[in-house]
């Protein structure tokens, strides 16, 4: 294009009187290089995150490192099969590093109790969340967090109970997110120490989710991965495993840092009245446990240890053994745990006793 307009501007010049004999096409200039970055190749789907950050963390480097020589054309991003720069297992260190110092910040300071109460799509709060997702240690230190701004915060048009409530838990929430409940619920799925071995449990069909006929899921996946799904108490033989994750991205594979999760439960029965608050279903949270250790108990005592199942030899490794998740785990023992401290909470017992009385 460059060439053909100055070419036809020098026809212009010959036209207007110029001769002949001094007409030539003039000497086009070299054209430089393409000075924007092309589009980068099309990422994986599937890619994690250190798929996508590691490449550009190389060629930050190589561009600060860069000699005066010219624009390096390292710095697309793209696969690479060095390893990453960030580990799987630090990251979730790295990201609650992160969320401590957000925390401190004193630029956000002034705008903590605003984001700390803000609501989510699902009308969760981010204490709420980091509840919901099992990342609890994030979920103390924003109870922390929360506790502080509310100490600061409080006044007496507005009360410090209500401050720090309104980030932990807002009132008009559903009685089924209270993070207290939401805690206690967060077991993982019997598959994760089942296996693809059938005990007698309660199993559960989800319409949702397309969990019928002879899939199910277990009580644990029931109240966690289909919470809100057309979801019930199946009728038939209870002698199954939970299918939740042939299905759907089962949430309750992992089961979280149990000690975190532990020192959560206290922090919240001494610094809130959650305990006080019944289920969807009118249940106080003390009932609630009762019955989930009842059930349990007979569910546990089918447990085998792996090695007593890897010797029954009950069918021969297949190609979709190599997709399950890990089943190689204990049964979950933090209802029991749970029982046990709430017991031992006066505020708890007396809302359990006088529950469903009115004054008069």
């Amino acid at each position: 294009m460059m060439r053909r307009s100055l070419r036809a501007a020098g026809l212009g010049r010959h036209e207007a009187g110029a001769s002949s004999s001094d007409h030539q096409d003039p000497v086009s200039p070299p054209i430089a290089p393409p000075s924007w970055v092309p589009d980068p190749p099309a990422m994986d789907p599937d890619g994690d995150i250190d798929f996508i950050l590691a490449p550009a963390v190389g060629s930050l480097t190589t561009a600060a490192t860069g000699s005066a020589q010219g624009p390096s054309t390292s710095t697309i991003p793209g696969p690479s099969t060095e390893p990453s720069v960030v580990e799987s297992k630090d990251r979730k260190a790295n990201a609650h590093f992160i969320l401590k110092l957000l925390c401190d910040s004193t630029v956000l300071q002034p705008y903590l109790r605003e984001l700390l109460s803000a609501k989510d799509a699902r009308g969760m709060t981010p204490f709420m969340s980091a509840v919901s997702g099992r990342a609890y240690p994030a979920a103390i230190t924003i109870l922390e967090t929360a506790q502080k701004i509310a100490k600061d915060e409080g006044s007496s048009s507005e009360k410090e109970e209500d401050v720090f409530m309104g980030m932990v838990c807002p009132s008009g929430t559903n009685p089924d997110d209270s993070p207290l409940y939401v805690l206690c619920c967060n077991d993982t799925c019997s598959f994760t120490w089942t296996g693809a071995e059938h005990i007698n449990q309660d199993i559960f069909e989800c319409r949702t989710c397309g969990l019928l006929e002879s899939l199910c899921c277990c009580t644990e996946c029931a109240r966690v991965c289909h919470k809100g799904h057309d979801c019930k108490l199946k009728r038939t033989s209870p002698t199954a495993y939970c299918d939740c994750w042939e299905k759907c991205k089962c949430k309750t594979l992992i089961a979280g840092q149990k000690s975190a999760r532990l020192d959560l439960l206290y922090r919240l029965l001494t610094a809130t009245n959650l305990v006080t608050l019944p289920n969807s279903r009118g249940e106080h949270l003390l009932l609630f446990l009762v019955q989930t250790v009842a059930r349990q108990t007979v569910e546990h005592c089918q447990y085998r240890p792996p090695r007593i199942r890897e010797d029954r030899n009950r069918k021969t490794a297949s190609p979709e053994d190599s997709d399950m998740p890990d089943h190689d785990l204990e049964p979950p023992r933090f209802a029991q745990l749970a029982l046990e401290r709430v017991l031992q909470d006066w505020n708890a017992l007396k809302s359990m006793i006088m529950f469903g009385v009115t004054g008069e």
